[in-house]
């Protein structure tokens, strides 16, 4: 069975945001993890998931640390995720349909007490870290409202509608199409990562070059599409601006923005008078770029300010208590 992967937050160009809302709110048992760094919530979420491997799984990586869990979906019923800051999930049924998973219980308290002025200072140098970062990815979308407004006197949207219109009118409709988020891309400490999860379960796959920065309205087209016509899509939202699609599985199709250059470009939807502003573009891009980088540089320094605090807390833990706890746990979740 092909492994699902996916991201239930990003790093975008207005700060954290978090699709835990979106994306586990729809399920029927949620279980929410508490605990500080360096408790062992996404080991927990792994042995979890190996427990009912026979089970369809769903895994959502850290768009922070893609190496760490957010949360897994099991049979799309069943969630279990990371509810700690900075994605906070409150409970709306407490009891009758979310539970809280309390790995604090085995920390050590006065050992933490003791160690109570150096994770404040960690914590402090992390914080500044991420506004850091965050000041860069704000500052690419102050350069992408310039690049937006340039291409926008250039597009044909008329030829995009009729295009995705003509595409999405060759799937299967079915009564009860559902549109989901399932976001495949996030920037964080390992920069850019996406994850195939969408070309993976397709059976058509469509890369769309991005060069310009305009791919987002041929995929806004599509989901309008998708819907008025009843096809089922999945969508997945650009790791840095939480309102553009960047990638959607629309029936057995997946199509996808791209940064390579040999994939189908958007040139056909635009006018002819492009190339006067196309430099224009290429300038911002570059800008762009560095951007980024230096964003990704502030986001590795706090990953090793926040490797720290987790060697501070794992000192502080009973683990044999905590696997024997996980232990129980599987056994009662009854799946």
């Amino acid at each position: 069975m092909t492994e699902k992967r996916y991201f239930a937050a990003a790093n975008t160009t207005s700060g954290f945001k978090s699709y835990y809302t979106e994306v586990f709110g729809k399920c029927d048992r949620i279980y929410i993890i508490k605990g500080g760094s360096g408790t062992g919530k996404s080991r927990f979420m792994r042995e979890c998931a190996r427990a009912v491997s026979d089970k369809e799984i769903e895994y959502f990586h850290c768009s922070f640390d893609p190496h760490s869990l957010d949360g897994i979906i099991i049979d799309g019923e069943v969630a279990i995720i990371d509810g700690t800051a900075p994605h906070v999930y409150e409970p709306t049924m407490p009891g009758a349909r979310e539970n809280i998973v309390d790995l604090g219980r085995f920390w050590d308290s006065d050992r933490l007490r003791n160690k109570r002025d150096m994770l404040s200072g960690l914590m402090e140098q992390k914080r500044n870290a991420f506004l850091q970062g965050y000041a860069y990815l704000r500052a690419y979308g102050e350069l992408d409202g310039v690049k937006q407004r340039i291409i926008a006197s250039h597009v044909d949207r008329q030829k995009i509608s009729a295009s995705a219109a003509k595409l999405v009118s060759e799937l299967e409709a079915v009564a009860d199409a559902k549109r989901e988020i399932r976001i495949i891309s996030a920037l964080g400490r390992d920069g850019r990562v996406d994850f195939d999860t969408f070309e993976a379960s397709a059976e058509k796959i469509h890369r769309v070059y991005n060069g310009e920065g305009a791919a987002h309205v041929f995929l806004t087209q599509i989901i309008s599409e998708a819907e008025r016509m009843s096809v089922p899509i999945s969508v997945s939202y650009d790791p840095l601006f939480a309102e553009r699609p960047n990638a959607v599985l629309v029936g057995n199709v997946a199509i996808s923005a791209t940064e390579n250059p040999e994939d189908d470009a958007m040139q056909e939807y635009f006018g002819k008078d492009f190339s006067l502003d196309a430099e224009r573009v290429l300038r911002i891009n570059q800008i762009q770029n560095e951007l980024v980088g230096e964003a990704v540089l502030e986001f590795k320094r706090a990953s090793n300010i926040h490797f720290g605090i987790e060697e501070i807390y794992v000192g502080a833990m009973d683990f044999g208590k905590k696997e024997e706890f996980t232990r129980q746990f599987i056994s009662e979740l009854n799946i």
